[in-house]
């Protein structure tokens, strides 16, 4: 059996597609186990309106930290796989499931994570980085290391082994998965196992974001980055995208800098 964890909060407006695409799924030997934030609109309903096998994990007291609720869920789930898909990636394929833990036959795969789409309504900056990190995988497969939790599978055993850290805020799925790569294991994108998944971040959503991931990385990798990284990549990345997008040369300019500027404070915050 499976065990799919969806962490939530306040997701009602968009979750019943992602409960949709589950309901359609050609795979249907899975439990679904819930881990909801204190949500106070109708996510709780959506769940229980969706005719699957849910389980409601309570959230854990204190504030919430991204690991403690992944490690409680996966002690919690009762499959031997473990599938994670937040509420809002929307699931678009009906072998979303079978194609994303297929990878995981291979014994020395520790995990899988999926195709990410972006919404329809978002910004072409944020389209464009959608489909460089994911699409049909060439770009990111140069890059020092790429995972993402948000819809994504492993072992169960494997999780227990190697629980997700508990200290960090963000990123503690390239945490994870870094880890996986050290000992050897393998990270697998799949392609064909696709879900809509994107976010048009407000310019203090985008520094913020930015910025902790910038803080994370560098208890991750170690490093700090370097300023003329930052210049390189603030101006070069900039430079390509208003050749590629070829309009609102400002927004673009603004974005950028938002993201690759916290980014680097980020790497040096204390």
């Amino acid at each position: 059996m499976v065990s799919i964890i969806v962490r939530s909060h306040n997701d009602g407006a968009i979750l019943p597609r992602t409960l949709a695409g589950l309901a359609t799924q050609t795979m249907r030997d899975f439990e679904v186990v819930v881990c909801d934030d204190r949500s106070t609109d109708d996510t709780a309903a959506c769940f229980e309106r969706s005719g699957l096998p849910c389980r409601f994990l309570p959230p854990p007291e204190g504030p919430y930290k991204p690991g403690v609720v992944l490690n409680r869920a996966v002690a919690a789930a009762k499959g031997d796989l473990i599938v994670f898909n937040n509420s809002d990636a929307v699931i678009l394929n009906d072998d979303w499931l079978k194609n994303l833990i297929a990878p995981l036959q291979d014994p020395t795969v520790a995990a899988t994570f999926a195709n990410q789409l972006p919404r329809q309504d978002a910004w072409a900056v944020v389209r464009m980085d959608y489909l460089k990190a994911f699409g049909d995988g060439s770009v990111s497969k140069h890059w020092r290391h790429f995972f993402s939790l948000a819809s994504s599978a492993g072992r169960r055993e494997l999780f227990l082994e190697y629980p997700f850290s508990e200290t960090l805020q963000y990123s503690e799925d390239i945490d994870w998965s870094y880890r996986m790569k050290q000992t050897g294991k393998k990270i697998v994108y799949v392609e064909d196992a696709r879900v809509e998944h994107s976010h048009n971040y407000s310019f203090a959503e985008l520094a913020k974001r930015f910025f902790n991931e910038g803080k994370a990385d560098r208890v991750i990798f170690g490093e700090s980055q370097s300023f003329g990284s930052f210049f390189a990549t603030l101006i070069g990345g900039t430079l390509r995208d208003l050749v590629r997008l070829k309009k609102d040369w400002l927004f673009v300019i603004r974005y950028r800098f938002a993201q690759k500027y916290h980014y680097y404070r980020g790497t040096h915050a204390s």
